[in-house]
């Protein structure tokens, strides 16, 4: 399968340069009587032009452990402070950070920890909303709540505080 990213990536004009194993310390679920118990991911790092690090050169192995099942939101959650870590080895403040698969917004709450201007795209109305409210932290939900309003009666043609489920919801970008 890892194959498959690393092709359309090469297809859509990026050069892969590395990959980063994530230990997650806890293994995982699985075929637990005949497979190995998987307590890594890969992280495939690919960049389009020229590229630099902003600091130091990282490692490409990150030691972090992985949320509890109990404790996820979202099925394939990624912990904030890794998300925090690769995005500060890799951009500078001020840089922009799409995910466009947003889940529960980890990857926008770290990019908003950092210092980055982030967009993110859901589908799903409730990780939407999970999303936005990590990213708020419950304050200043006001002004985020009218950017989204405009930006999805835009996309939607509906009040966003809804819920449809074939409606597409996008967190805005946030400077």
């Amino acid at each position: 399968m890892e194959q498959t990213f690393i092709d359309a990536m090469k297809i859509a004009g990026f050069n892969v340069k590395s990959e980063v194993i994530w230990d997650k310390v806890y293994h995982g679920m699985g075929d637990t009587k005949a497979a190995f118990a998987p307590s890594h991911e890969n992280i495939v790092f690919a960049v389009k032009g020229k590229y630099s690090f902003p600091g130091s050169r990282p490692k490409d192995l990150v030691t972090f452990p992985k949320i509890n099942s109990s404790k996820m939101v979202h099925p394939t959650e990624k912990p904030v402070g890794l998300l925090a870590n690769l995005i500060s080895s890799v951009t500078k403040p001020g840089d922009l950070i799409l995910d466009p698969f947003a889940g529960s917004g980890s990857t926008l709450v770290a990019a908003k920890k950092t210092g980055r201007r982030f967009i993110g795209i859901e589908l799903d109305d409730d990780y939407f909303v999970t999303a936005q409210r990590r990213i708020e932290g419950g304050a200043g939900m006001s002004r985020l709540k009218q950017l989204v309003t405009r930006l999805r009666r835009r996309i939607c043609g509906r009040s966003p505080w809804r819920r449809s489920p074939t409606s597409t919801a996008s967190i805005p970008a946030m400077a």
